[in-house]
Order: structure tokens, then sequence, then C-alpha cells
């Protein structure tokens, strides 16, 4: 069984534990914190040179970003920009369901947003009547199930890209 202390060798440098090690060669970490390691070995600044055992070395310090991936966080506009869509052509589908009067300052402002999400979809399927006066927008409805299927395709494809890579580890024999 190995041994999880720290070694140390003849080098200014640290060593690190075998699981330190591999947490450390990850390319983003799940914790999300940015790690340092600690410098080399200094002498403590006191008035006895008696009580500095280690000889007095340049300190070291190596940084390691170990915060969220880049990829990873496109995925998560990927998801934002999916989820504010998603808002927008859903509070169009409300309205025009209920009938909301279309000269209404925030109704007209959704329609003119949520017109271009919808444009490519309209001529797929007709509206369909709902109540007195008010419309179910079916090609709203597809237009929403296109931009899931589009946004859990490319997260599940930016998630392939961003996770960690498995590495040979030496083992002591």
């Amino acid at each position: 069984m190995a041994d999880p202390t720290p070694r140390t060798t003849g080098t200014t440098e640290p060593v690190a534990s075998r699981t330190e090690a591999a947490d450390s060669s990850r390319a983003w970490s799940p914790t999300g914190r940015r790690r340092t390691t600690a410098p080399a070995a200094e002498p403590a600044a006191t008035s006895t040179p008696a009580t500095t055992t280690a000889p007095a070395t340049p300190a070291r310090e190596r940084a390691l970003y170990t915060g969220v991936s880049p990829v990873r966080r496109l995925s998560q506009m990927v998801m934002l920009l999916w989820l504010v869509s998603e808002i927008i052509v859903g509070l169009r589908v409300i309205f025009k369901a209920v009938a909301a009067n279309q000269q209404a300052g925030f109704v007209s402002f959704i329609n003119g947003i949520s017109g271009p999400l919808v444009a490519p979809f309209r001529p797929i399927v007709g509206d369909q009547p709902v109540g007195n006066n008010g419309m179910l927008e079916v090609s709203s409805l597809i237009a929403m199930a296109v931009f899931l299927a589009a946004a859990a395709i490319l997260v599940v494809f930016f998630r392939i890209l961003a996770a960690p890579r498995a590495r040979p580890v030496a083992t002591d024999v």
C-alpha cells in the first residue's frame, strides 16, 4: 500500500503526495478553487541563526489554476441562452393563448423579440384557436422543442470536450 505522506527530495520544489498530484493534473476541478502550492522552505526571520535548519534558498512558488474549464463555461452559457429563449417564446405562447392586448408595452416587446426566433417554424403548422379570442401557436411550441434539442446536443458535446483525460500513473514497486 502506498504511503500518502509527502516525500522530500534534494530539490527545492515541494513534492506533493500521490493524491494531491492526481488532483492537480486535472484540467478543471469540481471544487472550482484556485490552489497554490506552498513555497519552498525559507529560513525564519529571527535574530538567532541557531533556529533555522534549512539552507537559505530562493523561494519558488508554483500556481495551478484549478477553476472551471472554459469549455464547461461555454456549456453553461449555452444553457443560459436556451433558458432565456425558452422563457421569451413561452411568454409569447401564453400571451397569444389568453388573447393579451397586443398594444401593451410588455406584450409587444416580447412579440418583437420572439418573432425572429419563431419565424423559421411559422410555415410548418398553422395556429389553432383557443377559447373565445386566443390562438395556440403550435409553431412556437415546435421552436421550443427544437431549441431544447439543440441546447442538449451542444451541452453534451462540450462536456465531452471538457472531460478530464485519464493519464497513466507510475507505481512504486
